[in-house]
């Protein structure tokens, strides 16, 4: 489909076999790649409703394209599905909670082989499910908004965080609010699976060149504000923090994320610990060697 703005209307081209046709030429006006002239307001009452649901992974809410949504509609996400931090089962307060982040464009089932093997005697699953085209800030806010909620509730004294990809900038961004205004619980444990920690080339040219852009590339992206802002303080020490990256072959890095972002000097001089897995970028989360160095982790995060 073509647009014409004369007409303020799109209009469909039907080509048959083999047929070739010249369109007319589409004009991008550089100033179309602005920041917006006011801010955009996200409507969270259907967020606030989710806190602490319980809900399975199997739930339609989880589709691919309410993932989509969440990255290039997030407005519309918030208010068709809200998202939250959703629980995979009832409470139970013997148990250590875990929280799942996913990345841009990502869902908690990316997690499902992880979460069918976790030692359910021990650990209880929870999934934070966030439109990813918003500014990775208020998603962190959330987060621990969230939590300080259901602390009160609950009662807990630990829990874990799991992230994979650009989860990981918002679990560091957790973990450094978290640090700086006190709570009546512990991150035991912080976890970064392929995250681009130093943002990625390809958010940069996005928020250069794209005539839409997404809030959450201008974060994401190179030498951005916020990822300077994220390593301006180094991970609470009382917070074991193990480093997940994986490879492939001839490749720099997992196939979306540069080894340079995911594994840099100074990630390296606060990690506990480093894993290395040759696998993609999301394909890793299936790999049953990595689930397995991640189960031990998350059994001894201290080792």
């Amino acid at each position: 489909a073509i647009f014409s703005q004369n007409e303020q209307r799109f209009t469909d081209v039907v080509l048959a076999n083999k047929q070739e046709i010249t369109l007319p030429l589409i004009t991008i006006k550089p100033q179309q790649n602005i920041e917006p002239a006011k801010k955009v307001h996200y409507n969270s009452n259907k967020v606030k409703e989710n806190i602490g649901r319980v809900i399975s992974l199997n739930d339609p809410v989880f589709a691919k394209k309410n993932s989509d949504m969440g990255l290039w509609r997030p407005i519309d996400f918030f208010k068709e599905i809200g998202g939250g931090l959703l629980f995979l089962q009832p409470y139970e307060s013997e148990k250590i909670p875990v929280i799942f982040i996913h990345g841009l464009s990502g869902n908690p089932t990316e997690f499902a082989e992880i979460i069918q093997a976790l030692d359910k005697t021990k650990f209880q699953p929870w999934v934070l499910y966030y439109p990813s085209g918003i500014p990775l800030d208020l998603v962190s806010n959330y987060l621990l908004t969230t939590l300080i909620k259901l602390h009160r509730r609950h009662s807990f004294s630990e829990l874990q965080l799991i992230s994979h990809s650009m989860g990981g900038l918002i679990a560091r961004d957790f973990l450094q609010k978290q640090n700086q205004v006190g709570t009546q619980f512990n991150s035991s444990l912080y976890v970064t699976i392929n995250s681009p920690m130093y943002g990625l080339d390809n958010a940069a040219r996005g928020v250069k060149e794209s005539p839409i852009v997404i809030a959450s590339w201008r974060d994401l992206a190179t030498n951005s504000a916020y990822i300077q802002s994220l390593h301006q303080q180094t991970i609470p020490v009382e917070t074991p923090y193990h480093l997940f990256f994986s490879y492939l072959p001839d490749e720099d890095g997992d196939g979306n994320v540069p080894l340079r972002s995911q594994l840099s000097v100074t990630l390296q001089k606060e990690a506990k610990r480093i894993y290395a897995t040759q696998g993609s970028h999301t394909g890793v989360l299936e790999d049953k060697v990595f689930i397995q160095r991640l189960l031990q982790v998350m059994s001894s995060p201290d080792k």
